[in-house]
């Protein structure tokens, strides 16, 4: 019997970064961000019910899921190697945000986009 994935909602773990600590951002995004007070750190982990089956997640952020001026910059993915197709694909995915506003991120099945588990984050 084959099983459907049943996602979990996903972990979100949003940290500030004040300005005074921006020497720990890397190189390209410190210019960009120079003029900003704060910026956040959100990362993005999927979950699923322990009797799913097999899951390979994707983490989207579109644009057209966003609200006020946010902008977002993806990180990528943690560790970067996926892991082998007969394995769950869950690794968590982060992105830098600044500006206010809110972003609905869609945790769906790399198979079937059409199934998905929203979070929305907002950012001040």
């Amino acid at each position: 019997m084959q099983h459907t994935v049943k996602y979990l909602p996903p972990i979100v773990d949003k940290v500030l970064i004040p300005k005074a600590q921006y020497n720990t951002l890397p190189d390209f995004l410190r210019p960009i961000v120079a003029n900003v007070d704060h910026i956040w750190k959100v990362t993005i982990t999927p979950r699923k019910t322990p009797d799913s089956g097999l899951c390979r997640a994707h983490i989207i952020a579109g644009a057209s899921n966003a609200t006020g001026k946010l902008i977002l910059q993806a990180i990528g993915r943690t560790p970067t190697q996926e892991p082998p197709a007969d394995k769950d694909d869950l690794r968590p995915m982060s992105w830098y945000a600044w500006n206010k506003g809110s972003q609905t991120f869609k945790v769906m099945r790399a198979a079937d986009t059409s199934y998905y588990e929203p979070v929305t984050v907002t950012f001040e």
